[in-house]
């Protein structure tokens, strides 16, 4: 079964929720409250989403996070690559070196190609498409 790690998943809802007001500043309490996800997860989500440009900060007392861009401008793809690096579904696909079979393996360059359409379809997916008007 192919899944999206706890922590992507977290990371989309994150974003997701945040989009629904895009250029309001959020705390990581009011966030965790919001989504239900355990605040030191959000804590740690938020930061490396922050590391990586999608989120900005505001500091002082009123401050906290924000998308530093349009919610349609943020891609699933580019929110999974934050939280856990290069989308590959095998180690093939990752890069040279990383597979003992590699050499000898006969549908590399399919598994690359199946990894390319499903790069492209979260690619074409923004977190803006992802929120849920009802939750």
């Amino acid at each position: 079964m192919l899944r999206i790690t706890r922590q992507s998943d977290y990371a989309i809802a994150l974003t997701s929720a945040m989009s629904r007001n895009a250029d309001r500043v959020w705390s990581s309490a009011e966030l965790a409250r919001i989504t239900g996800l355990p605040y030191p997860m959000v804590a740690k989500i938020l930061k490396i989403l922050h590391g990586s440009g999608i989120l900005a900060t505001k500091r002082g007392v009123k401050g906290g996070y924000r998308l530093a861009r349009e919610p349609s401008s943020i891609s699933v793809a580019e929110i999974i690559e934050s939280v856990e690096g290069p989308i590959a579904l095998t180690d093939c696909v990752r890069g040279r070196g990383l597979c003992d079979y590699e050499k000898e393996c006969v549908s590399r360059s399919s598994w690359a190609i199946v990894n390319r359409k499903i790069y492209e379809v979260l690619s074409s997916i923004s977190i803006a498409e992802m929120r849920s008007e009802g939750g």
